[in-house]
Parts: C-alpha cells; structure tokens; sequence
C-alpha cells in the first residue's frame, strides 16, 4: 500500500525539502508535574499562554531507533491535507519481535504521535508540545477542530491558548486523580504578528516516547 500524503505544490516541497523545525520540544507529564521539556526536563510553567500557529501541525507514525539515532516519521502537515498512513502499511506487524513495555506487554515500534508548533505570547519562543497518549491526542484533536472552524471564520488569526492541566478521577481508586493536558483557547493574535518561520517536523526527537 502507499503512502497517502499530499506531494503538490508548497506541501509537497516542504515535506521533501523543507528545513527542520526548531524550538523547544515539550511534551506531558503528569506524573512529574506537567509540561516539561523532553530535552532536559524542565517545566514549562503552567497556564502559559502561547499561540498555535496551526498549519504547521503535524500527525503521523514515528519509529524510535535506539539512543543516538534518528527516528523514522510518516508525518506531514494536517491542514496541508496530508492523510496518515494505515498502520499496517509500515511492517513490523510481528508482536513476537515487538520489545517489551515495562508492564511486560509487547510494545508496537510504530506510535500515532501529533506535534503542535506554538509560540509563546510573553517572549516568542517557539515550543513543540508532541503527544502520543489518549489524553494528549484528545486535548489536541480538540484543538484541531477549534483551529478548523477559526481558520473558517477568522482566517486572519492565530487561537491564543493555555497550556493547562485537566484530569479526572480514574475508575481504580487505587490510581487516583489522573492529570491529562488542557489546552483552551483564550484568545486570538493576528497572523502578521507571529515570527516564527515554521516548515516541518522532521528534527530529531527524543528517543522516548511523550507520555
């Protein structure tokens, strides 16, 4: 089967000859307390207020190699009309080769991973919140439908959100309240006020997968 991705025009380009992404690469820990960088783990502060410059987010299957090495991606940009692949389609579909989790469970190689280029409203630093969690693909698939009918209504604008924390009481009382990322929209910045010059994801990434 091939790869359903858009290969015209801008797209095409950037997805073949664009340059890396740059910025902070973030994503979610509840555990540790939040948004944090996958660099060296320092917290974003909660409630920051950054502006998501949406067509550059990015869904797709990435495949870590191994410490040192780059990982394989099939991503490209959502509102470039770039479509995923089906999961078969990238191989390693043996579960006996799979690695472990730390649960014992076979581990699929291939995770469904979104990437959300932001730039922060107080100092322009630009921030890449990836997540490859149920929670976390909630949050920015919510996301992405507020972007859509903003891209619809106000095209002349960016969603101005917080990175906010959110939860829920889990089922198991012995795992307790669960936090999840939040991300609402609290406003809008014009498209001409953001600086960050964005082409694609295809840096490398930490070799561990966001939680």
């Amino acid at each position: 089967m091939s790869l359903p991705a858009t290969t015209g025009g801008a797209s095409g380009y950037l997805q073949k000859h664009g340059t890396p992404m740059t910025g902070k690469h973030i994503k979610f820990d509840g555990k540790g307390g939040g948004y944090k960088a996958t660099s060296d783990g320092s917290l974003v502060d909660e409630d920051t207020q950054v502006v998501v410059v949406y067509p550059q987010i990015q869904a797709g299957y990435i495949k870590f190699n191994g410490k040192g090495n780059p990982p394989d991606r099939k991503m490209g940009p959502v509102f470039s009309g770039f479509t995923p692949p089906d999961r078969e389609s990238l191989g390693d579909t043996d579960q006996d080769l799979w690695e472990k989790s730390l649960e014992g469970k076979p581990q699929d190689p291939w995770q469904f991973q979104l990437m959300v280029p932001m730039q922060v409203v107080e100092t322009c630093e630009l921030l890449i919140f990836s997540t490859s969690s149920v929670t976390g693909k909630r949050a920015v698939d919510n996301l992405i439908e507020q972007c859509e009918r903003m891209q619809r209504l106000e095209p002349d604008f960016y969603p101005v959100i917080k990175l906010s924390i959110g939860g829920f009481q889990h089922r198991d009382s012995r795992v307790g309240w669960v936090k999840t990322p939040a991300l609402p929209r609290v406003g809008k910045a014009p498209k001409s006020d953001v600086s960050a010059a964005l082409t694609t994801a295809s840096d490398d990434m930490s070799d561990s997968i966001p939680f």
